[in-house]
């Protein structure tokens, strides 16, 4: 069984120092009796040179039309971490 659905997202950021920021990030797509789609993200950053430590969480929703032969229905969520790195401007 699949979704296929367009999805509208908002998605806000603050850079609280040079060091530290935080970002979150949320897109759905709902209609009454239909399949449902949805995902939340937050984030805080921190910095060092040039790796950056994440550290938040993952919200993820979705059903499929309850008037179809097969009803799903599912939420998963968790803390994230993650490690990136920016390569050098030029």
């Amino acid at each position: 069984k699949s979704i296929l659905a367009p999805t509208f997202g908002l998605g806000l950021e603050e850079n609280v120092s040079r060091h530290f920021r935080w970002e979150v990030k949320a897109s759905d797509w709902a209609m009454p009796h239909r399949s449902v789609i949805g995902d939340l993200e937050a984030d805080v950053a921190f910095r060092y040179n040039h790796f950056e430590l994440l550290a938040g969480g993952k919200y993820f929703h979705y059903k499929t039309s309850p008037q179809g032969e097969q009803y799903i229905k599912g939420t998963i969520y968790g803390p994230t971490v993650s490690l990136r790195y920016y390569f050098k401007k030029q």
